[in-house]
């Protein structure tokens, strides 16, 4: 179905000039007609990563020499991908009650995001493997209920001393990675913002029961700080005209050339579309007609606000229509570390940018079936996202040396 869409007052003056849109066609599809076809990026071939493994670039520790942050990286900067992942809920280590009482403010959230820790790592093995790159990973080992490294520190350690210095370490080892990256890839301005070539992936996990009862839901929630009314295409078409230059986690992207904040999030390049074109994950169980890892938001769901509302995909909203599911628009980690300076004392110039996306993933890649299974989906997820990530890279940068 098509309509005329012009200016009301000067209908008749400007129907030469109306443009013709097709209705049928959703926000992304309209608005990233003209974008290039997203590139293929596979693994290379005769890669050898035999002699690329990760050191321990930073670190802190109890007095015992327990360690409860960690950056991980290359040995040699050359090898370094321009990708750093951090890996905020996953820890394991709860360390005594004496040395660091349970958190208790109210509405803290405790539990661990399950082998989300396993998939940062085996995402860091599967860019080694397929690219012969090696990225930067920020650990927090130290469980939840003992710190939450994506919350602002009063929440996060809860007045504890070596909480606030775990926490402290966590993002001062995330903007020690910054500037890693800045210094071996560089940085590019654009519209005035200077940005490093690079992408920050903050990794989680999330239940999804609400969505599908007792499984979970099959979605990877793609988290750029925006929400789902942002994300509305009912509303703001494209996200462009809702969202100013700072607001989502894109801010340095969306103003280099050929860009928009709109393709970015939800187009055929974006990471939620190119994760999609490479689904099924060989060992994963779909739900319904549904792939496990499909995309929130991406060219095939670009509403998080409907889908979370529509009762064939929310089993919320189907017990009760006034209801929806949830969805993780991304949290403190990328929106702190979207500039390299997160408390103003690592780099000189506050506006030095870098992208930044939170990625929830939903319990059929986390937990699959039985340990064996589990590791093989592990590491088959982190081929995809390997090849997924580095291909949004190459588009963006048009850099290979990046990835």
């Amino acid at each position: 179905m098509e309509y005329k869409q012009c200016l009301f007052l000067f209908l008749l003056l400007a129907l030469n000039g109306c443009t013709t849109v097709n209705a049928s066609l959703s926000c992304p599809e309209r608005e990233c007609q003209s974008v290039e076809q997203p590139k293929i990026y596979p693994p290379k071939i005769g890669c050898n990563s035999n002699d690329l493994s990760f050191e321990s670039l930073f670190n802190y520790t109890t007095d015992e020499g327990k360690v409860l942050v960690e950056l991980l990286g290359p040995v040699d900067a050359i090898d370094s991908a321009a990708i750093i992942i951090t890996a905020p809920h996953g820890g394991s280590e709860k360390l005594t009650d004496m040395e660091i009482p349970q958190r208790t403010c109210s509405g803290c959230k405790t539990y661990k995001d399950s082998y989300t820790l396993e998939i940062a790592m085996e995402l860091g093995y599967g860019l080694i493997d397929n690219y012969c790159k090696v990225p930067y990973i920020v650990v927090n080992y130290l469980h939840r209920s003992k710190l939450d490294a994506n919350r602002e520190i009063v929440e996060a350690a809860q007045g504890n001393a070596i909480a606030e210095e775990a926490w402290k370490a966590f993002h001062d080892f995330t903007a020690q990675a910054q500037l890693l990256v800045a210094s071996q890839h560089g940085y590019v301005t654009a519209s005035g913002l200077q940005g490093v070539k690079g992408l920050l992936f903050d990794v989680h996990g999330y239940s999804g029961k609400d969505w599908v009862p007792n499984v979970g839901s099959p979605f990877i929630q793609w988290g750029y700080r925006l929400s789902k009314n942002t994300l509305d295409p009912n509303t703001w078409c494209p996200i462009d005209e809702r969202s100013s230059g700072t607001i989502g986690s894109f801010s340095h992207a969306r103003n280099l050339p050929r860009q928009s904040l709109e393709c970015l999030v939800r187009g055929p390049s974006s990471l939620g579309s190119r994760i999609n074109g490479l689904l099924p994950i060989t060992g994963t169980v779909d739900s319904g007609d549904l792939h496990c890892g499909i995309g929130l938001p991406s060219l095939e769901f670009p509403s998080p606000k409907s889908t979370a509302n529509n009762p064939a995909y929310c089993a919320k909203a189907k017990e009760n229509p006034s209801d929806d599911c949830h969805y993780y628009p991304g949290g403190f980690d990328i929106n702190v570390h979207e500039k390299i300076d997160w408390d103003k004392s690592f780099a000189p110039n506050n506006a030095m940018m870098m992208n930044a996306v939170q990625a929830e993933f939903p319990r059929c890649l986390r937990f699959a079936s039985g340990r064996n299974s589990r590791n093989k989906v592990h590491r088959n997820l982190a081929n995809v996202l390997a090849e997924g990530i580095c291909g949004f890279m190459l588009d963006l940068y048009d850099e290979s040396a990046l990835c």
